[in-house]
Formats: structure tokens, sequence, C-alpha cells
């Protein structure tokens, strides 16, 4: 059997943590003898070509491009391309896992189940995008529909996505709940982590212009704080604007915060940004995505053993316990999540010892390799 992953994301790093759930899936099955190919528009260097990883072979059919050409590309070429590629490859057992945002790659996933005759699988690490992004109520029903008609199994990322998905596909389709996955490992100083600053830093990783992600929160929450520590920095790493890089130094000054928004570090490079920091923070506000997913990202900072805090929303919330394993704040709430620093920082060891708790709760819960042999059965009966 191969599983063909079919994403618009790139590899090996530009996709950060929402390809870390594409090659931590990739790697369980694997581990089970299964051949996993990635299929993707674009690589991290900009050229179309392959490599493989892992055991995981990743091929991207497109020179990376700007602007309408790059939408033109993703949108027909790549489609084109991977259809030509599975008429070519496809076996009997063989399935598509639809793991894109891009709602006409979607569509074109629908016409090579329709036209190939394959499974076609869904990755649900949350709604639908059409429905998170509100887009007009039409093309949200197309998107259902598409997946009600289209989709012969779904790995949903929490219970409520599983029960989401489970009313919106046709009766008997697969659903199986496989949580947000981590290599725990890449976080256990194993080799030695290394710092990457000479101060102490609160950190956040993440995209900064994605609506709801609370990133203004935390940096007005660092500024109540910032006169009561002059050696605390903040580190912001992810993809985001310059006009928004001088907005944040406006607010802090320049000295101390440290805009990484080129979005090129490398995944392997990622634990000692966070392993380092003094406290990891994520601060989310309440929307339409944060009601069924867990972060990814979240799954990183509890294995990290660092001390992290993460506004109270969504799916984090009913599983963790503020004080046991997190620290919780309200959302956009920056007087009390700097309240919350300050407890951190005036009684780290007591911080540390919840950070540790939640490390351990990260492995038992998240580590990937926990749920080879669930999903490897999960497959299995779908081989026809």
């Amino acid at each position: 059997m191969t599983v063909f992953y079919y994403t618009n994301l790139s590899f090996p790093d530009s996709a950060m943590a929402s390809g870390n759930r594409v090659v931590h899936l990739a790697k369980c099955l694997v581990s089970k003898g299964v051949r996993v190919v990635v299929l993707s528009a674009f690589s991290d260097s900009g050229q179309a070509g392959s490599f493989t990883c892992d055991g995981i072979e990743f091929l991207s059919f497109c020179r990376e491009r700007q602007g309408i050409v790059r939408q033109f590309a993703s949108c027909i070429v790549f489609p084109i391309k991977v259809w030509l590629y599975l008429r070519k490859e496809l076996r009997k057992g063989d399935i598509l896992y639809s793991y894109t945002g891009n709602f006409i790659q979607r569509l074109w996933g629908g016409l090579f189940v329709m036209l190939l005759r394959m499974p076609m699988y869904y990755e649900g690490c949350e709604f639908p995008y059409t429905i998170i992004a509100e887009w007009p109520k039409v093309l949200q029903r197309i998107d259902v529909w598409l997946i009600r008609k289209c989709v012969s199994g779904v790995v949903a990322i929490t219970p409520a996505l599983a029960d989401y998905y489970r009313n919106i596909t046709m009766p008997g389709t697969k659903v199986v709940t496989i949580p947000m996955t981590v290599d725990a490992d890449r976080f256990v100083g194993n080799p030695p982590v290394q710092d990457n600053f000479d101060f102490p830093y609160i950190a956040y990783t993440g995209a900064m212009n994605r609506a709801g992600g609370g990133v203004d929160v935390l940096v007005d929450a660092f500024s109540i704080i910032a006169s009561e520590h002059p050696d605390l920095h903040l580190v912001l790493i992810g993809r985001g604007s310059d006009e928004l890089r001088r907005q944040y130094e406006s607010k802090i000054g320049a000295d101390r915060i440290h805009c990484l928004f080129s979005g090129k570090i490398p995944v392997s490079e990622m634990p000692r940004y966070i392993c380092n920091a003094k406290i990891l923070a994520m601060l989310p506000l309440p929307t339409k995505q944060q009601e069924g997913c867990f972060p990814t990202k979240l799954g990183e900072y509890l294995s990290s053993g660092v001390p992290t805090v993460v506004s109270r929303v969504g799916i984090p919330a009913r599983i963790l316990a503020d004080g046991e394993n997190v620290r919780f704040v309200p959302p956009n709430d920056p007087k009390a999540t700097a309240d919350v620093f300050r407890d951190i920082l005036s009684n780290y060891e007591r911080a540390e010892t919840v950070a540790a708790r939640g490390r351990d709760f990260a492995r038992r819960s998240f580590h990937y390799e926990n749920f080879a042999d669930e999903l490897y059965s999960w497959y299995l009966p779908c081989k026809v």
C-alpha cells in the first residue's frame, strides 16, 4: 500500500507546525512498512524535485513563483501534474490523503477520486477553511458536499472534530481520532541544546498575521512588565511583515523585542529557540478555528519543559489544567497575562515543576510513535 499525501505545504522546513503533522503521521506508517509519498507544489529550495527523509518520499512539481503566476501554478499546474503522476503510479489499494487548505486543490482532489477511482482520506485538523474564514455560504456548502461525497476516511485531531466530520460525511465513513502529535525526543536536550541569545526571553512561535492569533496581546502584556524586568526580552518567530515589526518595536523598543520574521528557521533549529526560553506563550483569541483544533506548537511548548502560558480557549482548556501542567490566562487580556508572567518569574522553581508535569503529559499523550499501531490498523481495512 502507498499513501500519497496531497498538500499545499512545502518541505522540508517551510511548512513548520503544519508540516510536522504530515511528517509524524507519515513516519508512523513508514514504521509499519507502508510507502508514503508527499506530493506538493513547491519545495523550500524553490525548485521542482524530489528527496527522501526518514523513509518518506517528497516530490514537488513546480518552481517557486510569485503573485498570480504562483497561484496559477498552485491551483492549476500542480493538480494536473499530480493527476498525471497518479495515473502512472497508482496501484490497487493505494490511498490519496488530502491535507490542503487550498479550496481549488480540494476540488481537484474530488476529481481525482472520480477519475482514478481511488479512496481519498482527509486530515481533520480543523474545521474546513471555508467555514473558518467565513467564505460565502455557497462555497461553504460546496466544501462540505465535497467532503461528504469524496472522502472515505478522516483523521481527526480532537474528539470534537471527529464528531463534526462523522456528521457531515457519508454513513460508514471511517473516522479516527489521532491527537495532536509531537516528536517529544526533539526537545529533551540530546544533543545538548545551545542558547541562541545571551539574555532571558519570552518566546512565541507561529504566524504573526493570523486572525485571532493573539500576538498583539502578547506584545501588550510584555510591555506592562518590561520595566520591571529590564534583562527580559521578547522573541517572536514566524512569518510577519516589516510593518508589523515596526508596530511592535514602537510599543517595546527595538532593543527589547526580536522579530525573526523570515519564516526560514530550519525545523532542526527550532528546539533551541523553544527550549532556551524563560517562558513560552501562545494567546489565541476565541475563534471558530480554536473550537476544534489543538495547536501543534502548544504540544511542542509542553514537550520542552519550559513554563508555558496559554489563553483559556478551545480544546486545550478541556485537556490541560491550570497550575498542574500549564498556566492559563483569560483570552485578550494583556493585564491578566502580565500578572501570570510576574507570578512565574517571581517563583520560577514552582513554575518549572508545573512545566515538568506538562512535559510528562505531552510525552504520554502526544508523542507520535504512540499512535503508529492504531493508525496502521485503521488503514488496513480500507486496502481494497
